[in-house]
């Protein structure tokens, strides 16, 4: 029986989720791959990737203990990977669409010749994005 109230509980389950979030996060930076787009360089060598790799799962698995042990209940209301995907796949396309002569006419007018340049990274990246959405909305039944 734990000595800790409800709402120490919730606090703690809470704080646990939040930690989760930011390893979650600095698991992302990890894993990004460096490109001109990038925010950070990688200056860690293969094992210190390791070892933070390893040390975020024995967090995670400190957590869990800890809410076992402590009766902290761990309620995690999921949500479909799918609809994640589809949400944040949306602002991206709404995120391309301001890349186009519209959003940019507030930096200046925009000739013929720059509209076409705009126009082409448009559909060169809404093309790929578009794809992404069609293979996100396929029933996982329909695999190609």
């Amino acid at each position: 029986m734990s000595a800790l109230s409800p709402l120490h509980k919730r606090a703690l389950a809470a704080g646990m989720a939040d930690i989760e979030r930011r390893i979650s996060d600095l698991e992302s930076a990890l894993r990004a791959h460096a490109t001109p787009l990038t925010e950070y360089s990688d200056d860690l060598s293969a094992a210190q990737h390791d070892q933070l790799h390893e040390y975020f799962a024995r967090i995670r698995s400190a957590m869990i203990d800890c809410a076992r042990d402590h009766e902290i209940p761990l309620d995690r209301r999921s949500s479909s990977l799918r609809w994640l995907l589809q949400s944040g796949l949306s602002m991206l396309r709404v995120a391309v669409d301001d890349l186009g002569e519209r959003r940019l006419k507030g930096f200046g007018a925009v000739s013929a010749p720059a509209r076409r340049e705009l126009t082409e990274c448009q559909h060169a990246i809404g093309g790929l994005l578009d794809e992404l959405i069609r293979i996100v909305q396929e029933d996982p039944g329909t695999e190609s």
